[in-house]
């Protein structure tokens, strides 16, 4: 949260009271026309953190990967590069008939390794000279900005939601139940709710004569526009921010971790585990599909639609929701219909055997 809200203030009177230091690093990279933004890469100080027990990694909407001290290493860079980068551009390349000939542009750090043109033949690396980052790399022109602003508004609504839904919730029980769970999907969330004109607007700006030919997408929400958004949410949850903590929150979220940051990380892992330990809590099982909850939760999506339909006097407008609403959850019902074909066809397997076995002791009293 911004350091001037309540609940900073509060928290700093508490003895002993230190900062959270819990954080993340995020590399994100999109193409210069903006339809092709790639999956994040979200590098994290624990391989199995306990918020993500449960859920397979495979299909987190980014790319997991762990290091120590949270950094983006030369072997987790080229893991991605080769693992993740190579194969999801050709792929946009090939589904959209352009020829995959590729030009990656990044910036000088220590985690970028110089070799990476050995590594295929039609991917071609540009590295930008030292200390220009700020000036000439074009995510850092406004994109990773706006990308902050649209997650610290979804954090923030989430917020105002989950209070909307229990009003004794307090902001910050909401915030010490948020998790890097919570953080990735909204990672997620943010990244793919910046739009194609934010991305080009910045290599217009940069490199206008590869854009010439643009015509240009349907205006983009300004930065100021979701500052506002973000202010007003923040009203709602009646914490004192205003724009300047906003911006003094997403440049927070720039800096680098001090060594002392690094070492209070470490030692709270430890902890961690050793309280884990402690307590022996018993294995998650992992996530799956149960056909009766399925059933449940879909019954309370009818009920929820049917609360809004009584309610709206523009039918149209409750048919498109409506619409929305079964398309998102087709895939989930596919899951829940192969659920149920299997209890039927396990239900008549069983009611064979007893059949079977009731024959054979009929066959056996009628021998005696």
């Amino acid at each position: 949260m911004p350091s001037r809200t309540y609940i900073s203030a509060e928290e700093r009177i508490i003895p002993g009271f230190k900062d959270g230091k819990d954080k993340l690093t995020v590399l994100l990279g999109c193409n210069a026309s903006g339809c092709c933004k790639l999956k994040p890469l979200i590098v994290y100080h624990s391989e199995n953190p306990r918020t993500l027990k449960g859920i397979s990694k495979a299909t987190l909407p980014v790319y997991y990967r762990s290091n120590p001290k949270t950094w983006v290493t030369v072997d987790i860079f080229e893991d991605w590069f080769v693992n993740c980068f190579i194969p999801e551009v050709e792929k946009y390349c090939r589904e959209n008939g352009i020829p995959f000939k590729i030009l990656l542009i990044l910036d000088n750090a220590p985690g970028h390794p110089a070799h990476l043109d050995d590594f295929h033949p039609n991917v071609k690396v540009l590295f930008l000279p030292p200390s220009t980052t700020s000036l000439v790399q074009p995510m850092e022109q406004g994109l990773t900005e706006n990308f902050k602003a649209y997650y610290l508004r979804t954090t923030f609504a989430q917020a105002v939601a989950a209070i909307d839904r229990n009003p004794n919730l307090s902001v910050r029980e909401f915030w010490q139940s948020y998790s890097l769970y919570h953080g990735i999907l909204n990672i997620a969330k943010a990244w793919q709710e910046l739009s194609p004109n934010c991305c080009v607007a910045v290599w217009k700006r940069m490199c206008p004569q590869f854009m010439r030919g643009f015509k240009g997408f349907e205006k983009d929400e300004t930065y100021e526009g979701v500052a506002d958004k973000i202010v007003k949410l923040a009203e709602e949850l009646d914490l004192e921010v205003d724009k300047n903590d906003v911006e003094e929150l997403i440049e927070s979220h720039g800096e680098e971790l001090t060594d002392e940051d690094l070492l209070e990380l470490e030692a709270a892992k430890d902890a961690a585990d050793v309280q884990a330990v402690a307590l022996e809590e018993p294995e998650e099982k992992p996530k799956c599909f149960i056909a009766e909850e399925m059933s449940i939760a879909f019954r309370e999506i009818a009920s929820g639609m049917a609360r809004l339909e009584k309610m709206d006097p523009n039918a149209s407008r409750f048919l498109k929701v409506q619409r929305g609403v079964d398309e998102s959850l087709a895939c989930y019902r596919e899951i829940y219909e192969e659920k149920k074909r299997a209890i039927t066809l396990n239900s008549r397997i069983s009611i064979q055997n007893v059949w079977t076995k009731s024959e054979d002791f009929e066959l056996t009293v009628s021998e005696k």
